[in-house]
């Protein structure tokens, strides 16, 4: 990747240890395990999830980081009101988009919670194959089709 001002590449931050236990995880994941690692095959000859299935998981992913985002702050920070308009807190401070993702999630979860529960964990969480089979009381390498049918079952449900 080059900076737009510069001919040399941009050097990206290592990703160690660190991040793991600035983001809250007690270690550092296997790169491609879990949901990563089956949506990076999706689609090929052989593998266990569909693009559908891979795309829904994303779509689900993206609507969880969605839901959790705030109204941006201003420059403004004075305490007082800019206008004398009454302001009501319908929205709890949160960006539309934010509403929207938090409905769709809502939706998911009340129509199939078993399905909303092993998605979150495997493409929110990052949750390994073999924490899943432990979580969710799977057979061994029954991880990769019952996230396979979640997945399924959430691609029904978000698109109609």
């Amino acid at each position: 990747m080059l900076a737009p001002d510069h001919a040399e590449p941009v050097q990206r931050p290592a990703f160690g240890p660190g991040v793991c236990l600035a983001a809250g995880l007690s270690r550092a994941r296997t790169p491609g395990a879990g949901f990563a690692g089956l949506a990076s095959v999706a689609g090929q000859p052989g593998a266990a999830l569909s693009l559908r299935q891979a795309m829904a998981g994303l779509r689900f992913i993206a609507d969880a980081e969605a839901s959790v985002r705030q109204r941006g702050i201003t420059m403004s920070w004075t305490a007082t009101p800019a206008s004398r308009t009454r302001r009501v807190g319908r929205d709890g401070g949160m960006v539309p988009a934010a509403l929207d993702a938090a409905r769709r999630l809502a939706r998911l979860r009340d129509a199939d919670a078993h399905a909303f529960a092993l998605a979150w964990a495997a493409c929110v969480e990052g949750a390994s194959l073999s924490a899943l089979e432990r979580r969710f009381d799977l057979p061994k390498r029954g991880v990769a089709v019952a996230l396979a049918a979640a997945l399924e079952s959430i691609a029904a449900i978000s698109d109609g």
